[in-house]
């Protein structure tokens, strides 16, 4: 629930052009579990071969081509946004 919170959101607030700061644990949680399942969002298949670094937190999953953003950017991404 707190991931479709938050990237709901983000599609909101973005094409807005409203800026808002989550605190790092909660979008480093998002992110987390998003990239390890494929129940709600199919996420785990659409980041697979990619090493996500979050410039922004701890976050920082997979292996292959390194993509770097922020951990919001990669959650909304997980969820096909």
């Amino acid at each position: 629930m707190l991931g479709e919170t938050l990237v709901h959101a983000e599609d909101i607030r973005r094409p807005l052009g409203i800026r808002r700061h989550y605190p790092k644990e909660v979008a480093t949680r998002v992110a987390e579990y998003y990239q390890g399942t494929n129940l709600v969002v199919v996420a785990k298949g659409r980041i697979g071969d990619l090493r996500l670094t979050a410039n922004d937190g701890p976050f920082e999953t997979g292996s292959g081509a390194l993509v770097s953003g922020t951990t919001v950017a990669f959650a909304s991404a997980s969820a096909q946004r």
